[in-house]
């Protein structure tokens, strides 16, 4: 009797812990699956309200893009009829500037032109190779009292125009201002954050993980949008601020090389002016003959010096004008 009931109890354990078995196992899978149809359901609502998060943004942006254009647009006539009251300004003191100083370099050459007669006349008593040289002087001290003139004349032609132009720069900066202080007001001009994916379930998927990657190569894109729609309002200063520097190299050349081919030009026309009455005498129509082609060849290195550096200031402006622009 006791073996009997030994074996009916073993086998009730063993039934029993089966059973056990059964029973846990049966919730268990049932509880895993219910977890992961929630997961899967969580997942799905945090991808929409990231798709939701995204489309806003990219609305916003579009928004904001827009307005400011239309704002800058808005800016732009009163500029441009400020702008253009400058020019006037400009244009009349302009026109006196020139009327002065073409009255005062027609009067020396009025004078130059009676004594510059009177000496081709050969009025005085001084042999002639030193009436040449006398003649040679006045031409000299004429031409060098006409080019300090017309330097001076186009200086302060120069010096009004300049004026004028930083005049108008002072607007363009005031009217740059208003646009980028908008520009910040509408949220263009700050740095953009990913929108993440945060792990669900403990960890993330590898949708998750690429929407992530993705995210951070598009808030680059964003900002490079940004600073390219930016960018001439913020470079724009600094782009004019070059250009006046640029004139002022270009007119301290300019007269540069104007002062070198004046100095020619005078002797030129002094020996061009003598060639004629000077064929009687083959030896001195010969020399002189020689002299003005040795001052043509001179103008001409000169001409080819300057040409040179301008090319090269060409050049060079080229890539410092790319630099600014994409600053």
């Amino acid at each position: 009797m006791p073996a009997l009931l030994e074996g009916k109890t073993v086998q009730q354990t063993m039934l029993l812990t089966g059973l056990l078995a059964l029973l846990l196992a049966l919730p268990q899978g049932h509880v895993a699956a219910q977890d992961e149809r929630e997961l899967r359901a969580q997942r799905s609502e945090a991808q929409k309200a990231r798709n939701e998060e995204r489309r806003l943004r990219s609305q916003q942006l579009a928004d904001a893009t827009r307005e400011l254009r239309d704002y800058a647009r808005e800016l732009e006539p009163e500029y441009k009829r400020e702008a253009r009251a400058v020019d006037t300004a400009f244009q009349l003191e302009e026109v006196k500037l020139e009327a002065d100083s073409a009255a005062r370099i027609a009067g020396v050459k009025a004078e130059f032109q009676k004594e510059w007669t009177a000496a081709i006349l050969g009025r005085g008593e001084e042999p002639g190779a030193e009436r040449l040289q006398t003649m040679e002087a006045q031409a000299k001290a004429y031409g060098d009292e006409l080019f300090a003139l017309k330097r001076e004349a186009a200086e302060a032609v120069h010096r009004a125009r300049e004026g004028a132009e930083a005049e108008k720069d002072s607007l363009r900066d005031a009217l740059e201002e208003k646009v980028l202080a908008r520009a910040a007001q509408l949220g263009l001009s700050r740095d953009y954050t990913p929108i993440p994916a945060h792990p669900i379930g403990g960890e993330l998927t590898r949708q998750e993980e690429q929407w992530n990657q993705r995210e951070e190569k598009e808030v680059v894109k964003i900002a490079e949008r940004n600073a390219k729609l930016l960018a001439p309002y913020r470079n724009g200063k600094r782009l004019r601020a070059w250009e006046r520097a640029n004139r002022e190299e270009d007119f301290r050349l300019r007269w540069e090389e104007e002062a070198e081919r004046q100095a020619l030009n005078m002797q030129h026309e002094f020996h061009s002016g003598l060639l004629q009455p000077a064929q009687a005498d083959a030896t001195a129509g010969q020399n002189l003959m020689q002299r003005a082609a040795e001052l043509a060849e001179q103008e001409r290195l000169i001409q080819i010096r300057f040409q040179q550096i301008r090319r090269e200031n060409s050049i060079k402006r080229r890539e410092e004008k790319k630099q600014i622009l994409e600053a």
